[in-house]
């Protein structure tokens, strides 16, 4: 059939947070400076989001109500970024939108469209990246930690790693397949191009029982 996939050849976007797509630069940005600054939930007064007000109309809510709110709510993905660490799956929980550190966290963040924007200029320095956000953080100890953030993990411009996919693809099996078919199933998709028959990964891929 050929002697190559076209998907090494055309740029392939991988979201690695399982909620909406303007959100993922964000996220991607603030745990960056979480651990580059021991960010927690005591140490941060406030948080300031610049973004594009198209960010703002596809992620409207600013406190969820239920998991799947909290997906296009960009004060809570903040907050949890900072208290975890990670944005993933466990963070999509209706117990964990409700827990009273994030929570409270999340009141100190302000999200607002970028005045420039408003007044029909062009964003960012010319880039009209509707995902683009300017982040600054305010510390308890009087420091002042951010920056601008145009591109997230997994876009073409910063693609993922194997081990990155390795990790996504991990925490969407773990409930629904067998550890075993989870590393099985891994190994046949990464040497995929020496797979004799597709029906041996298939057959790792049924749900257990």
């Amino acid at each position: 059939l050929g002697g190559e996939f076209s998907l090494t050849r055309i740029p392939t976007m991988v979201r690695m947070h399982p909620c909406s797509t303007v959100n993922c630069v964000l996220i991607d940005g603030v745990i960056e400076l979480a651990q580059q600054h021991a960010l927690t939930a005591d140490n941060v007064k406030s948080i300031d989001i610049e973004c594009h007000p198209r960010l703002q109309s596809i992620a409207p809510y600013t406190e969820p109500t239920d998991s799947y709110r909290a997906k296009f709510c960009p004060p809570y993905v903040t907050a949890a970024a900072i208290v975890d660490r990670a944005v993933g799956l466990k963070q999509f929980t209706d117990a964990r939108v409700h827990d009273p550190v994030i929570l409270s966290l999340m009141r100190r963040v302000r999200v607002h469209a970028s005045a420039p924007v408003r007044a029909g200029q062009s964003w960012c320095n010319g880039d009209d990246n509707w995902c683009a956000v300017r982040i600054s953080i305010e510390c308890t100890d009087g420091r002042t930690v951010g920056g601008r953030y145009s591109q997230a993990k997994g876009w073409p411009a910063t693609p993922a790693t194997w081990d990155d996919l390795k990790r996504k693809y991990e925490e969407c099996t773990q409930d629904v397949l067998p550890q075993a078919a989870v590393r099985e199933s891994m190994a046949m998709i990464e040497d995929l191009q020496d797979l004799r028959s597709v029906r041996a990964l298939v057959d790792k891929l049924r749900p257990k029982n």
